[in-house]
């Protein structure tokens, strides 16, 4: 690895690295001597300290890792998986670049699955109509008091779907199936595109921007409570 820490005029970054096979999905038992370490991400370490997504900047880092690939696992400072975990309490790091790696718990290695780039693109699947796509609306505002989620106004507020609507059944099933992110007593997973569980009750100008402009954070997660996460 080059050092660059001492340049002015190299971006310090965290460069994220994570230890995958040959083919996807995972065999039940794989044999992780054919699996090869992959950078996967690199994190400017001003966005890490400056925007503050996490009070707790590893933590960070091991949540989105994490999301990425569907499965938990640990944030280390080598390859080696004897060696001990980076400190999650840090919560500002040094401005210089480092490598860091996602070491998947053993028990997760056979559920990974990677997010997919095109979630939000409705080029990219096959529909279906949900058996619950008629009360779909109506059961979304009744779970959430019949107001935005965000704003708590009750005005022209709209049944907005987490995963897009028109990814269909199949889809999500085959989503929330898999999660290795959450806790098997944890898990929910969803038949239905229609489900309510599915879905947030925004204002309709919210909507446009959801996926684009912001997300949600659930906490407590397999990385982060609350207390980890800035207040308003």
């Amino acid at each position: 690895m080059d050092d660059h820490s001492a340049d002015p005029d190299v971006l310090a970054t965290v460069r994220v690295y994570v230890q995958l096979p040959d083919s996807i999905p995972v065999t039940l038992k794989p044999d992780l001597a054919h699996w090869n370490w992959h950078h996967i991400l690199s994190i400017p370490v001003s966005i890490l300290n400056e925007h503050r997504f996490s009070l707790k900047a590893y933590k960070w880092i091991r949540f989105a890792a994490g999301i990425i690939f569907g499965v938990r696992g640990h944030l280390k400072p080598s390859k080696q998986p004897n060696d001990a975990s980076c400190d999650y309490e840090i919560s500002e790091l040094a401005n210089e670049s480092s490598d860091v790696y996602y070491h998947i718990f053993p028990e997760q290695i056979a559920r990974l699955q990677p997010v997919d780039p095109d979630i939000f693109d409705e080029r990219l699947t096959v529909t279906h109509t949900s058996s619950r796509a008629a009360s779909y609306r109506e059961n979304v505002g009744e779970r959430d008091g019949h107001r935005c989620v965000l704003t708590g106004f009750l005005q022209a507020c709209e049944a907005v779907h987490v995963v897009p609507h028109i990814k269909g059944d199949e889809y999500i099933r085959r989503l929330t199936e898999r999660n290795g992110v959450r806790e098997e007593r944890e898990k929910d997973i969803i038949h239905e595109i229609d489900d309510c569980r599915n879905g947030l009750y925004l204002q309709a100008t919210l909507h446009i921007r959801y996926g684009t402009d912001f997300a949600f954070l659930h906490t407590p997660n397999f990385a982060m409570v609350p207390s980890d996460v800035p207040g308003p």
